[in-house]
Formats: structure tokens, C-alpha cells, sequence
């Protein structure tokens, strides 16, 4: 029987950036408008690719379609499914006087939204997926599955960040007293709503250097390192929007600490099926066929506009901030 309860659980909020290899490849497709649809290609198809020994694998993602909605066209730029990694289960299997190993695949999935209007993508925390609560990870695997497919096609680079929460650097500036080092790494300019003093200057930069990233340090062996907010605001405020990542060495309680923006990822709540896995590859998101019950179309298409409207809600929220 498949259930169709809504549960509602936290996910991370990262976001990719495109930028263009300068090294030719022979005869590349222009990207497609908007220019956040080029991970289709890696996407739509449950590619595998093999990171480090283990298998990845996008699985079963599709357009969120919702009927009756007053803005419906924002959904059509939402892709949900699954993003797995295989790790193999020895179990033991009993015969007639023996127990013999053996292995069996064990996929461990998570949810992913992928938004390629504004490049967000939004991934189901899971301690489970990534031995622990490590984004980075999740982060570069993500990146990798994506990489495998764009830049063959499109010859762009794609790079994965968490966006971190606004105003935690100033936080942690803030609260101690010995800063050692700074170090922020700078995507070049993708996102147009990134701030636009620091797109300017790593624009400057690209045109004479061409890199995918800039990398900005500071430091001080006696722990007396400034951090002006001007101009390093500029350059934290293009971090926030998920273009980069910064790191900051202090002193906690006589030690040195790096906390890192990974350390601060926005997080967000979302909508899920109870029983996702029931769920999640049986075209629920076409909400005029399931099963023929008037009641479980009314639970889908209730869900489906919870869901678009919580996700759009924030980036509309993060615009006016």
C-alpha cells in the first residue's frame, strides 16, 4: 500500500556556478537559456560515475509539475529525485550447514532539488550519506556527477557551494579577539545577484588573468589580523550567495581554530512523502494520475504547492535581504 502522509524534513542549501574552460574542446553546444538548465545532460538520465572507488549515481529526476497554481511558471524550473552512492552489505546467507558470506548493493539515497532558474539546489540532510554530517563531501561529489556531463557538452566548469548563512563571518570576526588568518576563495563572476563591487574587481581580474577561482589571504602570526569591512564585506557578501568559500583562523580557549563558511550552511525545511521511497520514481509530481484517488491527487498537489511556494518563498526572502 502506498502511503501518502506529508512529513516535512531539513535540507541543505548550496547553490553551482558555471564558468567557461578556456582551453577549447572541439565543437561545443552554446548553453542553454537559462543557463542553470545545462545540468540536464547530467541529470536526466541516472548516470553513474565512480568517485574515488565508490559509484554515484542521479536517479529518477523529473520537472515538479503543479496544476492550479497562481504561479505555477516558477515550477517549471524545479527538478526532484534522488542522489545515491553504492556501498556493498556483506550478509550472510545460511545453506545447509554453513553460513556463507556474501555481497549484495546497499544505495544510499538522499532527495536533491535541483532550482536552474537561480542555480540553487537543495539536498536532504542524512548522517547516513556522508558517514556524518560533512556538506563538503556532499558538496565535491555533486560537482563531480555534474562536471562528468557539462563540460564535455558545454565546455563550462561547474562548481558547488553551500550558501552560507548571512552575517555568521561577522559573527565569528566579532566574538574573538586574535584572528590569525583569512582566506576567501572567490568563484569568477556567474550569479547575477552577487554583490556587485566584488563581481566588478573579479571581473577586472578575469579579463587579465582568466581564472575559474580568486584566492584572497591574510595573516598574522601574532594574532592581531584587521578585518575592515571595508572592502572585505564586499567580498564576504559574495561569498553569502554561495559563490565561494571563506575561512577564518581565531583563537578559542588558547587554541587555534579554522571555522570555514562550510561550517555555516543555510539550511531549509521542506515537504517530503512520509514514504518517499514508495513514492519518489512513480510520477508523483503528474497529479492528474495516481491510482485514480480523488484524495491522493488533493495530497499530491497539496504537497507539490508547499513545496514550490517554501522554496521560492526563501529566494524571494534572500533578494530583499
Amino acid at each position: 500500500m502506498i502511503t501518502t502522509k506529508i512529513d516535512e524534513t531539513e535540507f541543505y542549501i548550496l547553490r553551482y556556478s558555471l564558468t567557461e574552460e578556456k582551453q577549447k574542446s572541439c565543437f561545443p553546444k552554446a548553453l542553454p537559456f537559462p543557463k542553470g538548465n545545462a545540468i540536464e545532460v547530467a541529470i536526466l538520465n541516472d548516470q553513474e560515475w565512480l568517485d574515488k572507488g565508490t559509484i554515484f549515481s542521479f536517479v529518477g529526476f523529473k520537472k515538479v509539475h503543479v496544476n492550479n497554481l497562481d504561479t505555477k511558471n516558477i515550477a517549471e524550473y524545479l527538478y526532484i529525485g534522488k542522489f545515491a552512492r553504492l556501498r556493498k552489505a556483506k550478509l550472510g546467507g545460511k545453506i545447509p550447514g554453513d553460513i556463507i558470506d556474501h555481497e549484495e548493493d546497499d544505495w544510499i539515497p538522499v532527495i536533491v532539488i535541483f532550482d536552474t532558474k537561480n542555480q540553487f539546489i537543495f539536498v536532504q540532510k542524512s548522517y547516513k550519506f556522508s558517514n556524518g554530517d560533512n556538506i563538503r563531501y556532499i558538496c565535491r561529489k555533486i560537482e563531480k556527477g555534474l562536471l562528468n556531463s557539462v563540460l564535455p557538452e558545454y565546455n563550462y566548469n561547474i562548481f558547488v557551494e553551500p550558501v552560507p548563512k548571512q552575517g555568521g563571518f561577522w559573527s565569528i570576526v566579532d566574538t574573538h579577539e586574535k584572528i590569525y588568518e583569512l582566506d576567501m576563495t572567490l568563484i569568477s563572476p556567474n550569479i547575477l545577484q552577487t554583490n556587485q563591487k566584488a563581481r566588478k574587481a573579479l571581473e577586472n581580474i578575469q579579463d587579465l588573468y582568466s581564472p575559474d577561482k580568486t584566492e584572497i589571504k591574510m595573516k598574522s602570526k601574532s594574532g592581531s589580523l584587521e578585518v575592515p569591512k571595508n572592502p572585505i564585506g564586499d567580498y564576504i557578501e559574495y561569498i553569502e550567495e554561495g559563490e565561494g568559500e571563506w575561512k577564518v583562523k581565531v583563537d578559542e580557549k588558547g587554541r587555534k581554530k579554522t571555522i570555514s563558511s562550510y561550517h555555516m550552511a543555510e539550511t531549509i525545511v521542506l515537504p517530503i512523502y512520509k514514504e518517499e521511497d514508495e513514492l519518489i520514481f512513480k510520477d508523483q509530481y503528474e497529479l492528474d494520475v495516481v491510482n485514480d484517488r480523488e484524495s491522493d491527487i488533493n495530497i499530491l498537489n497539496s504537497f507539490a504547492r508547499r513545496l514550490v511556494k517554501r522554496v521560492y518563498s526563501y529566494i524571494n526572502d534572500r533578494r530583499n535581504e
